[in-house]
């Protein structure tokens, strides 16, 4: 499912703040400038996530990441802060989406 959604609400959704590690994060397109959703990159950029197991660090595996409705749109979360910003937008691109947003 796509559809459009202006940043703002999106960042109310994901009340997005400003780190390196995130709690949740959605794929999204920007045909004209303006976020479009990308429901079916964000659910296998999550399940990628939660098959990751590349080292160590706090971002390297998301043994908790999985799918969760937060404000009527289904979005990845990891509740223990598990993704990295880069490794999320890698996934979503690699999954077909233009970039991710994450918070």
């Amino acid at each position: 499912m796509k559809f459009s959604i202006t940043l703002p609400v999106i960042a109310a959704i994901l009340n997005v703040a400003s780190a390196d590690l995130h709690y949740g994060g959605i794929c999204a397109d920007w045909p004209s400038g303006a976020a479009t959703y990308n429901q079916a990159a964000t659910e296998k950029a999550c399940d990628s996530y939660f098959r990751r197991n590349t080292g160590n660090k706090q971002w390297d595996k998301c043994p908790d990441c999985k799918m969760a409705d937060k404000g009527g749109m289904s979005i990845c979360i990891s509740y223990d802060w598990h993704m990295g910003g880069d490794e999320w937008e890698y996934y979503c691109k690699m999954h077909g989406a233009g970039g991710a947003i994450a918070s």
